[in-house]
Order: C-alpha cells, then sequence, then structure tokens
C-alpha cells in the first residue's frame, strides 16, 4: 500500500477526508479533517472479521479499568476488516497519545503492570465469553515449545559457544523445572481455571504500551492477544524489564507485588507467579537468534549478555522469594 491508497480506504470506507497521512513503520497515522487521528493497520494472515469484531468488543472493557487500548474499528458498513481491490485489507484503529512507556522510569514500570492486572480483572468482571476466534495457544503450550527448541538449538551451539555449556544445562533443567511445576500447578486448579482465564495481550514488550501526559496508561498491537492464563502478561511484561534495567531486588519485588495486589491474588497464587518468573526467556530468545544469525560473533555477544541477565534473574526470583517466605 501507498499513501494514495490509505486516502482512498480512509475516504471510501469510514468516511473520512484525510488531511495528512504519515508512514511509521508496519502502520500508517491518519490525521482526519476534523483533528481525529487514527492508524492504517494492514491485515496479519490470522485476522479474520470474526477475530476482530470479537477482540473489538473485549477490549471495551479496558475503559472500565481507565487503560486505553487500540481496538478495531467499524468501517460505515459495519465491519472491522476493509477488503478491497490490489489486495488492500486491513482496519482502522484510534491513534492513542502518548509515548512508549519507560520502564528504567519505577512511575511508569509500576502503573503499566498495575494496568496489566486492571484490564485483566476488568475483561473477566465484563462477563464476555470466550470467543474461539480468541484462542491462540497457551502460555503452557509456549513454554514447552520453548524447552523443546533449547534441547534441540544448544548441541547446535555447543561446538561454537563451549564456554555456556554448564549454564546451558543449568538453565535447561531450570526452565523444565518451572515448566513441571507449572503443569502441576493447572492440574491442580483446573476446576478453576475459569478465575484466571482473560483475554492476554501476549506480545507485552515496553513498545506496546505507552503512557500519556497525565500518566495514562494504553496498550497497542494486539496481533497476538488471546483468551490465555492472566500470568502470561506480567511474565512477558516483568522479563523485558529486567532485560532493559539493571533492576535491584526491591524493584524487582515491587514489580511483583504490585501486580499481585491489583490481580488480587493470594500467596500462593503469587507464588506459582514467581515460578514463572524463573523462565529464563531471555536466554531463549539469545540462543534462538544465534541460531539464526549470519554474523554468529554478534549473535555470541548477546548469548553471553543473556547469561548475565538470567543468572541475575534467579538470583533476583531467589532473594524475592525468601523475602516473601514463599515456595515456587
Amino acid at each position: 500500500m501507498d499513501v494514495p491508497d490509505v486516502a482512498s480506504v480512509a475516504r471510501d470506507a469510514y468516511g473520512i477526508r484525510a488531511e495528512c497521512i504519515v508512514r511509521k513503520r508496519t502502520v500508517y497515522g491518519i490525521v482526519a479533517a476534523d483533528g481525529r487521528q487514527y492508524i492504517w493497520k494492514q491485515a496479519a494472515l490470522g485476522d479474520t472479521e470474526e477475530r476482530l469484531q470479537a477482540l473489538a468488543r473485549a477490549l471495551v472493557a479496558y475503559d472500565r479499568a481507565d487503560v486505553q487500548a487500540a481496538r478495531p474499528l467499524p468501517a460505515r458498513n459495519g465491519r472491522v476488516l476493509v477488503e478491497q481491490e490490489h489486495g488492500i485489507r486491513g482496519y482502522l484503529q484510534p491513534w492513542l497519545p502518548g509515548r512508549h512507556v519507560l520502564t528504567a522510569s519505577r512511575d511508569e514500570r509500576l502503573r503499566a503492570i498495575a494496568a496489566v492486572a486492571r484490564v485483566q480483572r476488568a475483561v473477566q468482571a465484563a462477563g464476555y465469553p470466550e470467543h474461539r476466534a480468541l484462542r491462540r495457544g497457551s502460555l503452557y503450550g509456549k513454554l514447552r515449545v520453548k524447552v523443546n527448541a533449547m534441547a534441540k538449538i544448544w548441541p547446535q551451539a555447543a561446538r561454537e559457544l563451549p564456554r555456556f555449556a554448564p549454564f546451558a544445562a543449568e538453565v535447561q533443567a531450570r526452565a523444565e523445572r518451572t515448566l513441571a511445576r507449572y503443569r502441576a500447578n493447572l492440574e491442580q486448579v483446573r476446576t478453576q481455571w475459569r478465575s484466571r482465564a482473560t483475554l492476554c495481550h501476549r506480545d507485552l514488550a515496553p513498545h506496546n504500551v505507552l503512557i500519556d501526559r497525565d500518566g495514562r496508561i494504553a496498550f497497542i498491537d494486539f496481533d497476538h492477544a488471546g483468551y490465555d492464563d492472566m500470568y502470561a502478561d506480567p511474565v512477558q511484561f516483568i522479563s523485558h524489564t529486567l532485560f532493559l534495567n539493571d533492576l535491584k531486588a526491591p524493584e524487582y519485588q515491587e514489580m511483583w507485588e504490585v501486580y499481585a495486589e491489583h490481580a488480587a491474588l493470594g500467596r500462593s497464587e503469587l507464588a506459582v507467579l514467581l515460578c514463572l518468573g524463573e523462565w529464563p526467556d531471555i536466554w531463549v530468545r539469545a540462543l534462538a537468534e544465534w541460531g539464526k544469525a549470519e554474523d554468529r560473533s554478534h549473535a555470541a555477544a548477546r548469548v553471553a549478555y543473556a547469561v548475565a541477565c538470567e543468572r541475575r534473574r534467579s538470583e533476583l526470583n531467589a532473594r524475592v522469594l525468601a523475602n516473601l517466605r514463599l515456595e515456587a
């Protein structure tokens, strides 16, 4: 697509006269003649009318938590997915105010993690039924795939990265232990699963979290969103925060506690969450990138950094569990 195509879609499908259109990586920003602002997003392969309608309805609950969401907007014909000639296929979203949240800022990362819990509870409280179009795998399934991937990739990497062999064995055992404990917990709470299932973002990196001048949080880019265990989102966001910042134990603990407070978790539930916090996501990513890299020296440096991050994660997790007198 190009700018004239976007202008035509805005006019024909939505009745919007565009004053300005800005290319923003994979999306287009539209400033309408009436001053309103929108994002035109090309649809992914899995984006169906059914899925986008279900997502738009579920995201209405975010308003109850005073959190904004870039939800799909209906066209003039009532449909959300717009399909036109020349392969044009996509949908419109509001262009939300704000900038990417700074996880180095205590206030901003705590606002973000509290908002994660609030929107999850808001969706649950809304009583919106889980729609089949919003089923996109599960946290458990994702972790199981990654455990198997680690076991497959490391033998290939061991010849070039032998100095990391002891750590690789240690982290593989940690991942398998985490998965086993999580599986046991799922079996234990099977009859109460609905109390934890909710709409999860499932790609909760800081670049998908915005904050405006008033400190209000917004979430964007729901391409991977689906109903899942609510623990998927805080584990992912806190892992990204740890990767990007040199968190101290009190700062790391505070993030878990703020999420638990706003999600109304008990001590046993917090213990399960911290067990998942042990998951070595940074190592998994670095190892996968090494396997795909053409420049192995650069990728090896990322693996070395991942080892340092994971050692810090393990130490921080152990200290938090001890501080809270929990057993993961």
